[in-house]
């Protein structure tokens, strides 16, 4: 199964978690934990930019069914 871009996103913030939790260095640690804050960041961008587009898609649909609609009324 193919995960979708915020899914990925969350997947590999997962991963920078638990590395984070498996290194001694603290400044690794930060570090991991910074790139999972940015991966979860990117994930809550990608839901957005998802959900947009699918309302960009909805309006569309919409709008050509209005316009038939009134094609059909004429």
């Amino acid at each position: 199964m193919m995960l979708n871009h915020a899914d990925e996103c969350r997947k590999r913030a997962d991963e920078c978690l638990r590395d984070a939790a498996q290194v001694a260095d603290d400044v690794l640690r930060e570090t991991y934990l910074d790139l999972a804050r940015r991966w979860r960041m990117m994930a809550h961008k990608a839901e957005l930019f998802e959900q947009k587009k699918e309302r960009k898609k909805q309006v569309s649909w919409l709008y050509v069914a209005k316009t038939n609609l009134f094609a059909l009324v004429r």
